[in-house]
């Protein structure tokens, strides 16, 4: 099959692949578009049919389109369908058409196969648990000759928490009836050889593929817990829930 092309992130771990296909280096989340555009020579993307999986609030579609003006049209996915639509309220354009897609399963996605010139995603697939079944779907919805760029961390503070919490001797058995909040991810343990291998399994040509770590550092205690100070107020309401389910099943 002609080249399509690849790039992720893995924890940071990037790779752009190229379904000849290539892939390569890229360390900064906020030049990764730019980066991806020079690495695999996409131009301007002029007529264009791109995705973007994990569009999320639409944030990521809009730089897109910022980026390349040129761009027939967006096709912006995120598999939870209250952010489409309030995707489609806070950006409404004639280029971006937010819809339901799920990158693992492929549900809503059979329309677009061989069909997309350019995929974008960024730090989606850190998410999904079956990342092979993931790559499969995109070299799929590639077209002749297209190209993917995949920003995606291998490992986050973040998602360690959800493994320890569904791990947690008094929440494991009543944290799984709300799998759209915890969902069952286990711990990644691949390796850039690792990914390597799936992806010319699947038919990208590997140019480069590196691991790069990255750190952040906090002037204090305070500072660092207020960074998950957000997710902290949303898990604190959840926990509660499910401590009173608990407390119900186990005593009343």
């Amino acid at each position: 099959m002609p080249s399509k092309l690849l790039n992720e992130d893995l924890p940071n771990m990037n790779f752009l692949v190229d379904l000849s296909c290539r892939a390569t280096n890229v360390t900064d989340m906020d030049t990764f578009y730019d980066k991806a555009s020079e690495i695999f020579k996409m131009g301007s993307l002029e007529n264009s049919t791109v995705m973007d999986i994990g569009c999320g609030l639409g944030l990521s579609s809009t730089k897109l389109l910022k980026l390349f003006p040129g761009i027939k049209k967006i096709i912006a996915i995120d598999k939870d369908m209250d952010t489409v639509l309030e995707a489609r309220d806070l950006f409404p354009n004639d280029k971006i058409e937010f819809h339901y897609g799920n990158i693992e399963l492929g549900d809503g996605l059979h329309q677009y196969k061989n069909k997309v010139n350019a995929i974008f995603s960024t730090h989606c697939l850190c998410y999904v648990e079956n990342q092979k079944a993931a790559f499969q779907n995109i070299y799929e919805l590639l077209a002749d000759g297209g190209r993917a760029a995949l920003l995606f961390f291998r490992k986050s503070m973040y998602k360690d928490f959800l493994v320890m919490l569904r791990n947690d001797p008094v929440l494991h058995s009543f944290i799984h009836k709300f799998p759209e909040n915890y969902p069952p991810f286990t711990l990644n343990k691949s390796t850039a050889r690792i990914y390597e291998d799936i992806l010319r399994k699947i038919g990208f040509r590997i140019e480069r593929c590196e691991e790069v770590v990255k750190c952040r550092e906090y002037a204090s205690i305070k500072l660092y817990k207020g960074n998950f100070f957000p997710h902290g107020i949303y898990h604190e309401g959840m926990l509660c829930t499910i401590l009173s389910i608990r407390f119900i099943e186990t005593y009343l």
